[in-house]
C-alpha cells in the first residue's frame, strides 16, 4: 500500500514540476487521453455482460445531457453515482 501511494505522490510531484514545460497544445490533449483510457478499460468489461452495457450507456447518456446544464467535472460525478444506483438494482436482484 505504501509503494502505491508513494508513487502516486511521487507521479504527482513531477506532473507538477514539468507541468510548466509542456506546451500548450500537449496539455490540452492531456485531458482528452484520461477519457481514451477510461473508455479502454471499460470496453473489454462490457463486452462480456449486457447488465454492464445497461448501466454503462444510460449513463453515459446521462453524462452528455447533464452536460449541457452543468460546468466541469460535475456531470460526471452525478452520471458515475446514478450509474452506480443503477448497478446496486441490478445486483439485488441477482441476491
Amino acid at each position: 500500500m505504501f509503494t502505491s501511494y508513494a508513487t502516486w505522490v511521487l507521479g504527482t510531484l513531477i506532473g507538477e514540476l514539468l507541468a510548466h514545460f509542456i506546451p500548450l497544445s500537449i496539455s490540452s490533449i492531456m485531458s482528452i487521453s484520461l477519457y481514451a483510457m477510461f473508455i479502454g478499460l471499460l470496453v473489454p468489461a462490457i463486452r462480456n455482460s449486457w447488465k454492464l452495457i445497461l448501466i454503462v450507456i444510460p449513463s453515459a447518456l446521462l453524462s452528455y445531457l447533464f452536460g449541457l446544464f452543468l460546468k466541469g467535472g460535475w456531470p460526471i460525478v452525478i452520471a458515475t453515482i446514478l450509474g452506480s444506483a443503477l448497478g446496486m438494482v441490478f445486483k439485488m436482484e441477482e441476491d
